[in-house]
């Protein structure tokens, strides 16, 4: 009897152990968040300067109005939900923000290399070399040569669009691209910022831009305003 006594009295200790270990957290727990509180509000951890890295087509200020630190603590910022917040800029690709101590934010951006416009049912788009497009409200700020007659952003002409576009770079760049329209029957279609309309049709482009750079001086000296090169052998040209 005396040994059943005694592991009664014996079971009670670990169910004390727990009720005061809970308490001992909870008094830990809360001068944690006294301690934390007070910290927070010394003037030595308030946020006196960010450096903003990497930034060529996005303004500073822009990014700083988004930010909303004045007067507070480095200790209380969340740098993920200010990365979370600022990518909601779309040339914003990749963000890094760290905290440097006692009182200053370092922003590391990646922006978007965006080489053309799209326009697609109505909406603008940012294309990139690699054929991400990227839906933007303004497009206003970018002087880029615009891609239209496309159905989605996923449309498998904008493959033939871009690789167009970068034939184009290197073999016309004197004349200035305002857009590269497809057509489902005419396919590429070309036009200068000058008015030039350039057919290309659907293969060949690299052949066909050769042509146009040997052709260049005449393009702009006898006024062609319209080149037909959908076939090599016979080119069309329609004066002004």
């Amino acid at each position: 009897m005396k040994r059943n006594r005694y592991r009664k009295q014996k079971n009670k200790y670990p169910f004390l152990i727990a009720i005061l270990s809970i308490l001992g957290l909870f008094i830990l727990s809360f001068l944690f968040g006294m301690t934390y509180t007070s910290l927070c509000q010394l003037h030595y951890f308030k946020i006196k300067d960010i450096e903003i890295i990497g930034t060529h087509l996005i303004s500073t200020s822009e990014i700083l109005k988004n930010i909303k630190y004045q007067n507070k603590s480095i200790l209380a910022i969340s740098p993920a939900k200010i990365a979370f917040s600022l990518k909601k800029f779309p040339l914003i690709k990749d963000i890094s923000i760290k905290r440097i101590w006692p009182n200053k934010l370092k922003i590391i951006i990646q922006e978007r290399k965006p080489i053309a416009l799209a326009y697609i049912n109505q909406h603008f788009w940012l294309v990139e070399k690699n054929g991400e497009c990227i839906l933007i409200k303004d497009y206003l700020n970018f002087d880029l040569p615009i891609i239209t007659g496309l159905k989605t952003e996923k449309d498998h002409y904008l493959k033939s669009a871009l690789m167009t576009l970068s034939l184009w770079q290197k073999n016309c760049k004197y004349l200035e691209l305002s857009e590269i329209h497809i057509d489902r029957d005419l396919g590429i279609i070309l036009f200068t910022i000058d008015g030039n309309q350039i057919l290309l049709g659907n293969d060949n482009f690299e052949k066909k831009l050769a042509i146009l750079k040997k052709v260049t001086a005449k393009l702009q000296k006898e006024r062609i305003k319209r080149l037909d090169l959908r076939d090599t052998q016979r080119i069309y040209a329609k004066l002004e």
